[in-house]
């Protein structure tokens, strides 16, 4: 299969990596009053599973018990999305304003900064014959986060601060876990080896060089967060690999695809809570 894979050259990097556990967060009734001041959702406190649910007539507040990340939503009062598209703040302006936002709301993280904006287009279909309407309703402020000058990527490392009508915040969410450093370090596998992982995934078991090829971009060391409803004991180090898959039938098929990087036999990952499977170390 060697034919098969397009690498870049690359030089290994650390062998070791500082470890980031993440406790349990305390969702006690301090907590959930916190936020509810907050965001001033003033309602009855539901817990449907794995969420604590606050909601009144002006919006509705979840918080994740395993990680402690909050999402609220405005409630609008519209039956529908709107029609028309809205003109928003500058780029720039919106990313300043999300920060101030943030630091009001006692919401921002040191270690989080804007990586992007980016825009909900909504599809309204009209009389029949006539054509359909691209409607651009909502701005968003994404938050990337860092530690020691590495990644955290995942669903369970994001802040998204958005912009509805005449600009006024309509959805804020802050996915993330409290971090402790601790002393020691974790051992981490070669690129090397990562790169043989990675080739080795069922992804690719049925393509074949003679019309297929996979080409890396690039490989980067970073941490992975789990989604926020699931319970993590330490941000997992990971190789993240981007390219693409040519084949006859797909020009390019991008991915975006996480290796386990830890150096430890899988019996042992899996009692520390690493997510992989019997025969997987993909994420």
């Amino acid at each position: 299969m060697t034919g098969l894979f397009n690498m870049p050259k690359l030089a290994d990097v650390q062998r070791e990596i500082n470890f980031y556990r993440t406790p349990l967060p305390n969702i006690d009734s301090n907590y959930i009053e916190r936020f509810t001041k907050i965001f001033q959702v003033d309602g009855k406190v539901r817990e449907p599973g794995s969420r604590i649910v606050v909601k009144d007539r002006s919006g509705e507040l979840e918080i994740f018990v395993a990680s402690g990340s909050v999402w609220w939503t405005k409630r609008t009062g519209r039956r529908s999305e709107s029609r028309r598209s809205v003109k928003f703040n500058s780029e720039k302006r919106a990313a300043a304003n999300a920060d101030s936002y943030l630091e009001e709301m006692e919401l921002s993280e040191k270690r989080s900064k804007p990586i992007s904006v980016t825009y909900t287009e909504t599809v309204i279909e009209r009389k029949k014959g006539e054509k359909t309407i691209e409607a651009v309703t909502h701005q968003h402020v994404n938050y990337g986060f860092s530690l020691d000058g590495l990644p955290v990527w995942g669903s369970g490392a994001k802040i998204q601060i958005t912009y509805g009508e005449n600009n006024q915040i309509v959805e804020a969410l802050k996915f993330w876990r409290e971090t402790k450093k601790e002393r020691k370090k974790l051992e981490l596998i070669s690129i090397a080896s990562a790169i043989e992982l990675f080739k080795n995934h069922e992804y690719f078991t049925d393509l074949s060089e003679q019309t297929a090829s996979v080409h890396v971009n690039e490989i980067n060391l970073g941490y992975y967060a789990l989604p926020p409803r699931e319970t993590q004991f330490f941000l997992t180090p990971v190789f993240q690999f981007i390219g693409y898959v040519s084949t006859e039938n797909y020009e390019n098929y991008d991915f975006d695809n996480y290796v386990l990087a830890l150096a430890a036999p899988a019996d042992d990952l899996k009692k520390m809570g690493v997510p992989i499977t019997e025969d997987s170390y993909v994420i």
